[in-house]
């Protein structure tokens, strides 16, 4: 509350007196003045409104978006390692299955002298470890990375036992069937390759 002496009698002062009493609380916009004359205006803006934030997309809409996105990439890694397996098997002049994984040990091996060489020029501040870790950070797809980690906890478990049976059937050392098993080896390590990465680092942060 505010009490101010009021002006003297035949007009406006020339200067307000020395103002007043103020006690009590004020909520609001308020004033406090000698003398006025006239009306008192406040303007006040309104209150902040948060923008409002678009609805959250439903989780199994969601889920089959993730879903979808894998198909591109499953086809490609089976078109890739169909015809990876198919010239593998020409340069080892259609030989048993035992031939076609030493010719996958060998190309594994040219791949890693590669990339141990690039290491050499380019991150040898860094381990080859290191190094190799980010080289197929850059290879993981989306898909990958947009799949939550119990999702991929499962695809890892189901590629790991495919991969397991594969190997652990009998060796049939036909040319057809040995190309078709090798095959499925490499598509079954180049899903599990990214899956297995992303894992990896999700469970080191």
């Amino acid at each position: 509350m505010t009490g101010a002496v009021p002006p003297p009698e035949g007009g406006l002062p020339g200067r307000p007196p020395h103002v007043a009493n103020t006690a009590g609380d004020v909520h609001g916009p308020s004033v406090q003045a000698g003398y006025v004359a006239g009306g008192i205006h406040f303007h006040t803006t309104p209150a902040y409104q948060p923008p409002p934030f678009p609805p959250p997309v439903p989780v199994r809409r969601r889920d089959r978006s993730v879903l979808r996105s894998w198909l591109p990439v499953v086809l490609l890694v089976f078109l890739v390692a169909g015809f990876g397996s198919y010239l593998i098997s020409l340069a080892v002049g259609r030989g048993p299955f035992v031939a076609n994984l030493a010719a996958d040990g060998v190309l594994l091996l040219v791949a890693l002298a590669v990339l141990a060489l690039r290491w050499q020029r380019v991150a040898r501040d860094s381990s080859f470890p290191a190094y190799l870790g980010r080289v197929l950070a850059r290879w993981v797809p989306r898909c990958v990375r947009a799949t939550s980690t119990p999702a991929l906890a499962v695809v890892a478990v189901v590629l790991g036992a495919l991969l397991v049976g594969s190997l652990a059937t009998p060796v049939d050392n036909a040319a057809t069937a040995a190309q078709g098993r090798n095959g499925v080896l490499l598509l079954l390590l180049g899903l599990g390759v990214p899956v297995v990465r992303t894992l990896v680092a999700r469970r080191r942060r």
